[in-house]
């Protein structure tokens, strides 16, 4: 697992504009949840496939996505791929089955 540890730390992250949209809105309405969402895209970027916000593999129209809970009501959905994390949505609206972005068509990149 030692391998795979290092190859996290090495990923990039990529911000759909649905996602900073979505954190925008958390940043001006609920503080705590926009902190939330920082915690999980650092934790996220170490380790995409488990940790805490219980990792899940999505299904059906959103197979290939991971998500992660920012608590009971609102998700993170990302793609994970060897190079970098895709951030589609921090789903403050919920938008399950609409997630947009899931390929790096405009991606914004954080460094």
């Amino acid at each position: 697992m030692g391998a795979q540890d290092n190859q996290t730390q090495n990923r990039e992250a990529v911000f759909q504009p649905e996602f900073i949209e979505d954190l925008e809105y958390g940043v001006n309405t609920d503080r705590k949840i926009a902190l939330r969402i920082f915690k999980l895209i650092k934790e996220i970027l170490r380790s995409p496939f488990e940790d805490t916000g219980k990792p899940e593999l999505l299904k059906y129209d959103l197979a290939g996505c991971w998500s992660r809970r920012l608590n009971k009501e609102h998700r993170i959905v990302y793609t994970v791929g060897d190079r970098q994390v895709n951030f589609l949505q921090a789903q403050l609206s919920l938008r399950i089955g609409k997630v947009r972005g899931k390929s790096n068509d405009n991606p914004h990149l954080l460094s």
